[in-house]
C-alpha cells in the first residue's frame, strides 16, 4: 500500500502531470496515470432531454453546455435569450414586444388590455355608432347613422332626358328642354331676331331662321349666312385690307371725297377763280377725279395756267417719269376753236391744259410741252363772264 505524504497544490496541472489512484481492476493496486488519461475518459454530456424553458440548476464547477440541433428546440425565428435578472434559459423572437398596453377612442371599441403578454386576443374592433349603416345612411359627426333629409338638397325645374341644368337659386336648378346634348353635340332652339337662342349679354345673339344661320346686333341682323352666300346687313372693316385667292393681291384702300381745284401760273400772277370743286375716288393705287372751275382771267401773258390741288399725288414728277392723261368735257372758251384746251396732262400733283393746235401762247410748260400746246392764262372772255372747265381723269397714285 503506497504511503500518502502531504505535498505542495499545483493549482494549473497539465496533460502530462501523474494522479496516483487505486486501481480496481487489478486489486486495487497503487497505480499512476496522467491528466491527459483521465481527460479522454471523460468525454461530458452526450444527450440533453430539455423543455421550455430549458433551466440549469444546482450546476457547479466548469460546466459546458454544448447543443446541436437548435431548430428542434424552437420555432422559426427564434433565438436563445435569458431574462435580466433570471436564471431561465429560454426562446423568443428576435426584435419582438415583451408586453404591450392598448385603449380606444371615443368612437372605437374593443378589448382593452394592460401590460398584456404572450398569446393575447384583441377581439373585434369596431365603430360604436347608434343608428343602422346602410347604403341609404351617413355617419354624422355625433357617432349616428342617420337618413339624409331633403330639406337641404337640390330641386329642379322642369324635366328632359339629355337637358341643360342652370343655376336658378341656391336650392333650385332650371332644366331647359330646347337645349339638349347628344353624345359631342349640342343642339339648341331655332330663336328669332327679337329673341335669339343664343345671346352674348344684351346686344344681340345667333339664331335660325329660312334655312340660315344669322347673327343679331342691337335688334338688327348682321350677318347672315345661307348655302349659297353670306349676308353682310352692317359695315365691315378690313383693317388688314382685303385680298381674293392666295395668289392675289391684297386691296388696302378705298376712298371717297372732295377736292378744291387751283389755277395759278409758274410765273406771275395766277388767273382768278370764280368758283372750283372736284370729287375723287381712290382704289388702292388707282385715283379717279372730277372737277369744275371758273376763271376769270389773269394779269400775266404769255404764261401756261396750270390746275392744282389735286386729292393725292399722281405717280411721276413734274419733269420725267409716268403721267397720265384727262379729258375736258366742258369747255366754254369764246376764243378760235383752234385754242381751245380739250385734254390736259397730269404729273406728280399738276394737270397742265392742252390747246388743239395753234402758235397762240409762246410760254413753255413745266412738263417740256411746246408753247403753242399749252393754254395761257391770259385766254379769258370778256369783262365780267368767265371760262368754265369741267374734266375727268384716271391716275396711278405716287
Amino acid at each position: 500500500m503506497a504511503i500518502i505524504y502531504t505535498y505542495p497544490t499545483k493549482a494549473t496541472p497539465v496533460d502530462a502531470d501523474l494522479i496516483l489512484i487505486s486501481d480496481s481492476a487489478d486489486s486495487n493496486k497503487t497505480k499512476q496515470i496522467t491528466v491527459a488519461s483521465i481527460k479522454g475518459l471523460t468525454s461530458g454530456v452526450t444527450s440533453v432531454a430539455a423543455t421550455l424553458p430549458l433551466v440549469a440548476s444546482a450546476a457547479t464547477g466548469d460546466t459546458t453546455l454544448s447543443l446541436s440541433g437548435l431548430s428542434a428546440l424552437g420555432t422559426a425565428g427564434q433565438v436563445i435569450k435569458v431574462n435580466s435578472g433570471e436564471t431561465a434559459l429560454e426562446f423568443g423572437t428576435v426584435g419582438g414586444v415583451d408586453t404591450f398596453t392598448n385603449a380606444f377612442g371615443t368612437y372605437i371599441t374593443g378589448t382593452a388590455n394592460s401590460t398584456a403578454t404572450g398569446a393575447v386576443t384583441m377581439g373585434t374592433i369596431d365603430l360604436s355608432a347608434t343608428g343602422t349603416a346602410s347604403n341609404t345612411t351617413f355617419l354624422r359627426g355625433d357617432n349616428t347613422w342617420a337618413t339624409p333629409t331633403s330639406s337641404g338638397g337640390i330641386s329642379f325645374s322642369g324635366t328632359t332626358a339629355n337637358g341643360i341644368a342652370t343655376y336658378s337659386n341656391s336650392t333650385t336648378a332650371n332644366v331647359s328642354s330646347a337645349f339638349t346634348v347628344s353624345g359631342d353635340k349640342l343642339s339648341a332652339p331655332a330663336g328669332s331676331l327679337a329673341d335669339p337662342s343664343i345671346e352674348v349679354g344684351a346686344v344681340g345673339g345667333l339664331y335660325a331662321a329660312s334655312g340660315g344661320i344669322l347673327l343679331a346686333h342691337g335688334g338688327t341682323n348682321a350677318i347672315g349666312v345661307i348655302s349659297s352666300s353670306i349676308f353682310n346687313y352692317k359695315l365691315t372693316q378690313f383693317d388688314a385690307g382685303l385680298k381674293f385667292g392666295a395668289t392675289g393681291s391684297t386691296l388696302s384702300r378705298y376712298e371717297e371725297g372732295t377736292w378744291t381745284p387751283t389755277a395759278y401760273v409758274p410765273t406771275g400772277s395766277p388767273p382768278t377763280v370764280a368758283s372750283s370743286n372736284g370729287t375723287y375716288t381712290i382704289i388702292g393705287d388707282i385715283c379717279h377725279i372730277t372737277f369744275k372751275i371758273v376763271v376769270t382771267g389773269s394779269s400775266s401773258a404769255n404764261a401756261a395756267m396750270l390746275v392744282g390741288g389735286i386729292p393725292a399725288a399722281a405717280y411721276g414728277d413734274s419733269n420725267n417719269g409716268e403721267k397720265s392723261g384727262g379729258n375736258l368735257f366742258v369747255n366754254s372758251d369764246s376764243n378760235i376753236p383752234a385754242h381751245y384746251p380739250s385734254t390736259f396732262v397730269i404729273g406728280y400733283n399738276t394737270l397742265t391744259m392742252i390747246v388743239q393746235g395753234g402758235s397762240k401762247n409762246s410760254a413753255t410748260s413745266p412738263f417740256g410741252l411746246k408753247a403753242q400746246d399749252v393754254v395761257a392764262s391770259w385766254f379769258r372772255p370778256t369783262a365780267g363772264s368767265g371760262i368754265t372747265l369741267e374734266g375727268s381723269s384716271t391716275y396711278k397714285l405716287l
